[in-house]
């Protein structure tokens, strides 16, 4: 087989994995597929080319077709809030003009929410996710053989809980973020090259959907800084190119803000200020991070749902024998994200498996790149027993996701009972409704829970 031809095999195999899975599942049928968390992300839309109000002042109006398809909550000074930004929003907007295009020719209203709107909702979430990989692709080739990147492709889409929030709920915002993180990366690799106008205008937009889209995910922008930085000198040349390239790096800086200014018009009309939380009552524990319940919790532990991601952070430690460039700079930002990520009140975050580590492969994939490889030239035999339990894993995260998306392994309330009688089953247990355990919102609100759940 050509070079460098089993990674795009493994790259088409996933978009065709994603289409499938979108047909069979067709839930758009049901209207299932802008719901929850994803109608704040993608309201945007309908509001603003539809109604021509991005503020959704419009909602006073209770008559007024699919409106209680919109999310909102009232504010204090009687204006309607989303608590979500506009960044998905404007990632979906090329998807969203096809479908508003496409919805008279296939008879269908042209309203925001008919079948066609929510089948382009799946198609953008695939579609970032894909491109993504393609990116990501690009990056793993310049230190890893291709067969090691096509094994590390495939462990990132079907060893983890990204499987789901690419097909069943692909407009969450965690696909966007996984194409941003590679996006960002691989242009900070270019930039440094040649630093061109280009170049850097694209860095700019890419770090200001990153910040838009979800805030805390900044943490990634330390890779401009430590990127090929692994010594006291590398580093001192490092400040040095950046004060010789001032010039630039305000351009990067002035394009970002110029890319969330849509959500500080927005924050102004409704709430009076520029900068504004729109998380009211929602915040973190920064002193109380739930480090060991988001990873080993069953209400939504990470590594439970998606052990085989315990792969990729084992290979970080490798990362200084194949990918020097990134070995510093790569632990320091997960460890990072892991400390805000368990900080936030919610620290399961409703959904499969933790959904807030899902961008995070795009930095994992050096680490299962780099452990298969360093396995493959330790012990052929143990290499063959990793590729085993990842097939292995690789079918419990696919039957997980199903039993996810079909109502058996619940979003918040799993416990280690529930769990073990689900296991590899594909209905219910009589009396498996009682062995769940609902959390108490309310009480997480104001005050950490002691130990973890679950």
């Amino acid at each position: 087989m050509r070079n460098n031809s089993y990674s795009i095999l493994v790259i088409v195999f996933i978009a065709l994995a994603i289409i499938r899975a979108d047909v069979k599942d067709a839930f758009w049928k049901i209207n299932f597929v802008i719901t929850a968390d994803m109608i704040g992300y993608y309201e945007y839309l309908p509001a603003t080319i539809i109604h021509q109000d991005a503020t959704l002042q419009f909602l006073k109006d209770t008559t007024i077709a699919n409106y209680k398809r919109y999310q909102h909550v009232p504010m204090a000074n009687g204006n309607l809030l989303n608590k979500f930004s506009c960044g998905v929003a404007i990632m979906q907007a090329p998807f969203f003009a096809l479908a508003h295009g496409m919805a008279p020719i296939l008879n269908q209203q042209q309203d925001g929410w008919s079948d066609i709107y929510e089948i382009m909702v799946l198609v953008a979430g695939a579609f970032y996710f894909v491109m993504g990989l393609v990116l990501l692709r690009k990056l793993l080739l310049n230190y890893f053989n291709d067969f090691y990147v096509a094994i590390a492709l495939l462990t990132v889409y079907f060893g983890t809980n990204a499987i789901l929030y690419t097909t069943a709920q692909a407009g969450m915002s965690h696909a966007y973020s996984f194409f941003l993180f590679a996006a960002f990366m691989l242009l900070t690799c270019k930039w440094y090259d040649k630093p061109t106008l280009l170049k850097t205008a694209g860095l700019g937009i890419v770090a200001g959907l990153i910040f838009l889209i979800r805030p805390t995910n900044a943490i990634s922008f330390l890779f401009f800084i430590g990127y090929d930085v692994y010594t006291k000198d590398l580093l001192k040349a490092r400040i040095k190119f950046l004060t010789q390239n001032l010039k630039s790096i305000f351009l990067l800086a002035l394009v970002a803000v110029a890319v969330m200014i849509p959500q500080w018009i927005i924050w102004k009309n409704i709430s009076g200020s520029y900068f504004f939380y729109s998380y009211i009552g929602e915040s973190f524990f920064f002193l109380q991070p739930q480090f060991f319940s988001s990873l080993f919790s069953y209400r939504n532990g990470w590594l439970i749902y998606s052990p085989l991601a315990a792969l990729g952070l084992a290979g970080l430690f490798l990362l200084k024998k194949y990918a020097r460039p990134v070995a510093t700079v790569f632990p320091i930002i997960i460890v990072l994200m892991l400390y805000v990520i368990t900080s936030w009140w919610c620290w399961w975050y409703v959904g499969f498996g933790n959904r807030a580590f899902v961008e995070m492969q795009a930095l994992l994939a050096f680490g299962y790149a780099a452990l298969f490889t360093w396995l493959s030239q330790k012990n052929r035999w143990l290499s063959y027993l990793l590729y085993v339990v990842c097939f292995f894993g690789f079918y419990l995260n696919s039957f997980q996701c199903h039993q996810y998306k079909y109502g058996l392994i619940h979003w918040d309330a799993m416990t280690a009972d529930a769990y073990k009688a689900i296991f590899l089953q594909d209905s219910k247990p009589p009396g498996y409704d009682y062995l769940l355990s609902a959390p108490d919102y309310q009480q997480t609100l104001v005050k950490r829970e002691p130990f973890f759940y679950q």
